[in-house]
């Protein structure tokens, strides 16, 4: 039978196409068939999967489909261009099309098929009306009352309820709200005021409804008509379901129904017992159309502390005195330069002695912090009044600042303050920065002085605890290593003190910079030029040396003149020459650069020397005839060698007092310290042994064998390796310092004294004494390089902080040797 015959056309007409997963029905009735989910269009790769089935009623009536016949979908009135033909074999099976995205449009569209057949006789289906929404709804904001979420929801809040408020574009009917409080912030008093929730989102429909879930309770309502906003206000029964829950969960879904009224939903206590007391509680919602499609809000986070015992809130005062202030504005200027006041009545009904109090202060601008400051401190008079001292720099001008505390009871949090909440006006002191030992002056790679800076106001109030920022020129690096910037906090008296900078290896001028908030200060650092490579005279008898910190000086004991000579590394010049005790010989200078260390063996002292005046300051005691000295590498401890007590003198270099003698191996001379400062290693001349000291305890842990007349040593800049110069037997040993044992032994030339390792730990240079020569080892190969001549009787050696010289003391020449590295 021809299915464009009258008798087929009055027994059956072609069914509709069928939509797996439909959705049906859908409002207004009669509006549909169904609707059109976007999960089974917009998300499938293919598009809308559509069945044509018309096949099983003609088989009722023993009618088939043939090959060859034809079956294409229509969207609209319009053809999709991809259809179906049917197979040999296919004849009874179901035929499945696809509808290509873009093909629905916002609303009602009708959907059919055409079977066509050879013949070309065709014929349509019955027409499937689809409800689809093209727009999804957006910009969902959940409306929350702003005492909720300044304060949380308190169990009275709870009970009053808390009215929510749903908002979103692109609302339609029959939309569904779906609203989750999770752990949400409602103490049992702003429960039971009732806390009211606010529900936003685009695309707003009439008939939608709202599932609000807080925590594990789910609050549902329907959206009314219009277009004011959706609230709904929980109170104490609906906090007491979700249960006291310091991070409960607020969202919410909608299914909303028509109309475009506010969307509104009120939470009592019960729902937020339910979400549980938790501070950081979720409040988030869901809008469902009623097609099943489901956009979800941005989180919010709530306090809910519903079980909390609420303290009162602090009291902010600029003058702590002014009884009349008004605690909600805080005036710069009456402030003057001063603290802000935080006032807290301690009950004896609440608090207890021993108790902690745990106070936490913000600065906002824009609803963004800017400062911060917290402490916590001990309760020491109950009943009494508390006052918190807030720094100043904290108060920022026209900022929003709040304070809130906590009381702590054995560790554990039993109460919190409300929030005391005060706006900043007028106009503040202005805080000012300086650097207060600028400028500076270093060598190639040296290291600056202790840069020091002082925050204050513009009275010359130190400003405590202020946060500011130091930015180094390029190239430059802070002692750890890095660059740039990097912020710091200033101590109680408002100073700030950065050691260890290393400058750059180009000599010039560079800025050296500082800010703290709009405040900004400059200081010069100039790199110099070194000297030239030659001969620079010097005293009777150079013996030892030692290159300061920055690279600018080099100090040199003049050991038959009884004197320090002071060398300017730039132009190699004695600046000057400074008296010391008899027949000086060990010279080291402070990390810092501030102080150099003279050991005179005659007198058995040592000369500790100012190295901004260039004045001795003391002259300290010590054991008979020291020899070699080292400081450590924080500065605080200076040890030296006494040849003739076989000990190691250990000085505090705060008090310049010896704090102890510690014994080792027979005619202690030469000593060092590892970068790290744990261990310090002795050269024991008679002993022909290296004495290995444990800092921390001032102990020898151990004696390492060397070979004969063990003078002088050097640690390599990384500490792995010690380098000791064998005056006896023309060699020099190169130690483990992991194991303590010597890896080998490098033949140099006659009488080795002073060595130095390199900056970059790739050579070590070697004063032999007798041979007038120093001879470069290569640290990786352990082997010598070359020998290069000097004066007579080279006897100390030291490098620049670049590694581009090495200067040596000739004893008998009366000269220091200038090589280039």
């Amino acid at each position: 039978m021809d299915i464009q015959s009258a008798a087929l056309n009055e027994l059956f007409e072609l069914f509709p196409v069928i939509i797996p997963d439909l959705v049906s029905p859908v409002k207004p009735d009669g509006i549909a068939h169904g609707g059109i989910p976007k999960a089974i269009y917009d998300d499938e790769a293919l598009g809308l999967e559509c069945l044509v089935d018309p096949w099983t009623e003609m088989q009722l009536r023993s009618w088939n489909m043939a090959a060859g016949d034809s079956v294409h979908l229509y969207c609209n009135g319009v053809r999709v261009p991809k259809g179906h033909t049917v197979k040999p074999g296919e004849e009874h099976l179901r035929v499945y099309l696809y509808l290509p995205h873009g093909e629905l449009r916002q609303g009602v569209n009708p959907l059919q098929y055409v079977v066509s057949r050879a013949s070309e006789n065709s014929a349509p289906s019955r027409e499937l009306l689809v409800l689809y929404h093209l727009r999804p709804v957006e910009n969902l904001n959940l409306v929350i009352p702003a005492d909720v979420l300044k304060e949380g929801v308190s169990a009275a809040r709870a009970a009053q309820g808390v009215e929510f408020g749903f908002t979103y574009a692109n609302r339609r009917n029959h939309d569904r709200i779906e609203f989750l409080l999770g752990d949400t912030g409602v103490s049992a008093a702003r429960a039971a005021q009732g806390v009211e929730f606010g529900f936003t989102y685009a695309n707003r429909r009439n008939h939608d409804r709202i599932e609000f879930l807080l925590g594990d309770t789910q609050v549902r309502f329907d959206v009314p008509d219009g277009t004011a906003p959706i609230t709904h206000t929980l109170f104490t029964d609906t906090f007491q379901k979700a249960g006291d829950n310091k991070g409960a969960v607020a969202e919410f879904y909608v299914v909303v129904p028509d109309g475009t009224a506010p969307i509104t939903h009120t939470l009592f206590t019960d729902t937020f017992q339910k979400a549980g007391d938790n501070k950081g509680a979720v409040a988030e919602f869901y809008v469902v159309d009623q097609l099943g499609n489901r956009v979800k809000s941005p989180e919010k986070r709530l306090d809910i502390h519903l079980k909390r015992v609420e303290l009162e809130q602090a009291i902010l005062r600029e003058i702590p005195t002014e009884n009349n202030d008004d605690p909600a504005i805080v005036d710069l200027a009456k402030l003057n330069g001063g603290p802000l006041w935080a006032l807290i009545h301690l009950v004896d009904t609440t608090w207890d002695v021993g108790d902690e109090i745990r106070l936490t202060f913000t600065a906002l601008v824009n609803g963004s912090p800017v400062a911060t400051h917290e402490q916590t401190l001990p309760i020491t008079q109950v009943p009494g009044q508390f006052s918190w001292d807030i720094p100043n720099s904290k108060v920022i001008a026209d900022s929003v600042v709040r304070v809130i505390y906590e009381q702590v009871r054995g560790g554990a949090v039993i109460a919190t303050s409300r929030t005391a909440t005060a706006q900043v006006t007028g106009a503040g002191q202005q805080d000012v920065l300086t650097f207060t030992n600028g400028p500076y002056t270093i060598a190639p790679a040296g290291r600056l002085k202790n840069v020091e800076l002082l925050l204050s106001t513009s009275n010359n109030t130190p400003v405590p605890g202020g946060e500011l920022s130091l930015i180094l020129p390029p190239n430059f690096e802070y002692a750890n290593g890095g660059g740039g910037e990097r912020d710091f906090i200033t101590d109680a008296v408002g100073r700030l003190s950065v050691s260890g900078v290393k400058g750059a290896l180009i000599p010039g001028s560079y800025n050296l910079s500082a800010t703290s908030g709009a405040q900004v200060a400059n200081a010069t650092v100039t790199v110099t030029g070194m000297g030239p490579v030659g001969s620079i005279p010097v005293g009777n008898g150079p013996y030892r040396i030692a290159v300061s910190p920055d690279g600018t000086r080099a100090y040199v004991s003049g050991h038959h003149t009884n004197t320090l000579s002071v060398i300017d590394t730039a132009t190699n010049q004695v600046l000057t020459t400074i008296p010391v005790g008899n027949t000086p010989i060990g010279v080291a200078v402070s990390p810092d650069g501030s102080r150099t260390y003279v050991t005179n063996n005659a007198n058995h002292t040592v000369s500790v020397i100012d190295t901004a005046t260039n004045q001795v300051l003391t002259t300290i005691p010590v054991g008979n005839q020291p020899f070699g000295i080292a400081v450590s590498p924080d500065g605080t401890r200076a040890y030296i060698c006494n040849l003739g007590s076989n000990t190691v003198s250990v000085i505090d270099t705060a008090t310049d007092r010896v704090l102890t003698n510690i014994p080792v191996g027979n005619n202690p001379i030469g000593i060092v310290v590892s970068p790290d400062g744990t261990r310090a290693y002795v050269c024991n001349v008679t002993s022909h042994a290296i004495s290995v000291i444990d800092t921390a305890t001032n102990q020898v842990l151990t004696h390492i064998s060397v070979r004969s007349g063990p003078s002088w040593i050097a640690v390599s800049p990384d500490g792995t390796c010690a380098y000791v110069t064998n005056n006896a037997s023309n060699t020099v040993s190169v130690i483990d310092t992991a194991t303590n044992r010597a890896l080998t032994t490098i033949p140099v030339g006659s009488y080795p004294h002073g060595i130095a390792v390199s900056p970059d730990g790739s050579r070590a240079y070697v004063c032999n004494q007798g041979g007038r020569t120093v001879s470069v080892i290569d640290t990786a190969m352990n082997r010598v390089l070359s020998n290069i001549p000097v004066g007579i009787s080279p006897m100390g050696i030291a490098f620049s902080p670049d590694g581009s010289r090495a200067y040596v003391c000739n004893l008998t020449s009366h000269t220091v040797s200038v090589i280039g590295g």
